[in-house]
């Protein structure tokens, strides 16, 4: 008797990170933790070309976000609508993940999807960041985070 896929996913648990701050430098580096933690089984990501720091946006951020909504621009049929929302990449293709990397952090929303779970969201230009992690990528996520961030685990979802 052999199992199913279902049966062969890695058991995860939902955690949220809450950078308690708005230093801007402490809230990349959860961004980018998590984003790295969560690549390897990242399969689609959609993130939002808006942010709440568009009168402060680094210039690196704001040409990603400028080459977001010019792709956005670029959908047609039912997806067209606002070409700054839910802008769909590949993080298995580099310059989208650099995409990713470069605005994620300031982005009002960002969704990353494996092949059967969410995996990841990071709202409010990373002020608010949930992630489905197994144990050990637990572990590894809470030793990249800046002092004295630690996981706290959120009620099953």
């Amino acid at each position: 008797m052999t199992k199913s896929s279902r049966d062969q996913r890695p058991v995860t648990r939902w955690y949220v990170v809450c950078p308690a701050t708005a230093d801007r430098q402490v809230v990349e580096q959860c961004c980018l933790a998590v984003l790295e933690v969560v690549r390897p089984r990242a399969e689609r990501v959609w993130i939002d070309a808006y942010s709440d720091h568009r009168a402060n946006l680094p210039a690196l951020a704001q040409q990603a976000q400028d080459e977001l909504r010019s792709r956005g621009s670029l959908r047609t049929g039912r997806h067209r609508g606002d070409p700054g929302m839910a802008v769909e990449l590949d993080p298995s293709r580099p310059a989208d993940w650099e995409l990713v990397r470069t605005y994620g952090p300031f982005s009002i929303h960002v969704e990353l999807a494996g092949l059967e779970d969410d995996l990841a969201t990071l709202d409010d230009s990373g002020l608010s960041i949930s992630v489905n992690l197994t144990e050990a990528e637990a572990g590894r996520l809470a030793g990249m985070l800046p002092e004295p961030l630690n996981l706290k685990v959120r009620g099953l979802r």
